[in-house]
């Protein structure tokens, strides 16, 4: 499908096809999903209760 003057494949044949069109040619994964932010400190909670549309203090460690 062409995009933005690429050619772009909305879904490939299989994941085999995907792998091997990746090897031979070039291809780019966005694993911005995958980020992980460490926050900690006494005010913590107040910090992030200000910034997220979720209820800091309902989250419990490591969950979120």
């Amino acid at each position: 499908v062409p995009f933005a003057g690429w050619e772009m494949p909305i879904q490939y044949s299989s994941i085999l096809s995907e792998c091997k069109a990746v090897r031979n040619q070039s291809g780019i994964f966005d694993v911005s999903h995958m980020g992980r932010f460490y926050i900690s400190g006494n005010d913590a909670s107040l910090g992030l209760d200000k910034i997220l549309s979720v209820n800091p203090f309902m989250i419990e460690e490591g969950q979120g």
